[in-house]
């Protein structure tokens, strides 16, 4: 059996892979190596497993030969991130309760037109706007995900946000569906 650790962990990688396998074929090998991706992190949170996860996420990326530069959401300062300086971005959420923000890096990222990927809670509504997505908040549900004949019963959550409507230009990895309830029917809150 797969424990919830190891669940959320399976499906972050799926993500991750779907995003160095879209940077190496955005650009040949050699100019990915050249341009690290930015990696910005709210919080090592260490009453968690988030140092865990994040030291997992910077050697996943490692391994597909992409440069790392990690830098902490309070230590980004104006413009660092530029197309010409990263070939992409990831935010990692890891304490969500802590609601760390820093504008600049907002503003920054909101210019940005690499890949862009954000872990965690805490989409903002810019970000799901910018997929073509619409945010649906939900409640007390578990979810299924699948890719293709694979599918993986994800933990229950009591509250999480959920993207429907997305544009027809956005890429995704796999799908996921509510858990049926015992009566065969689905609910979305």
């Amino acid at each position: 059996m797969i424990t919830r650790k190891w669940q959320r962990w399976w499906a972050m990688i799926g993500v991750v892979f779907g995003l160095g396998w879209g940077l190496l074929s955005q650009s040949t090998r050699t100019e990915a190596a050249t341009k690290p991706v930015l990696l910005v992190v709210d919080s090592q949170n260490a009453a968690t497993t988030a140092p865990a996860q994040l030291d997992a996420l910077q050697r996943l990326l490692t391994s597909m030969a992409l440069p790392v530069e990690t830098v902490r959401l309070t230590a980004y300062r104006a413009h660092q991130l530029t197309p010409r300086r990263y070939s992409g971005v990831i935010t990692m959420i890891n304490w969500p309760q802590s609601r760390l923000g820093n504008a600049t890096f907002e503003r920054d990222r909101q210019k940005f037109n690499g890949p862009d990927l954000h872990i965690g809670t805490n989409l903002t509504a810019w970000e799901a706007k910018r997929l073509g997505a619409k945010r649906v908040a939900l409640h007390h549900q578990q979810f299924n995900l699948r890719e293709g004949e694979q599918q993986q019963l994800l933990p229950y959550q009591v509250a999480m946000t959920g993207l429907t409507r997305l544009a027809t230009t956005s890429q995704t990895q796999g799908g996921w569906s509510p858990k049926p309830l015992k009566n065969g029917t689905t609910r979305l809150d």
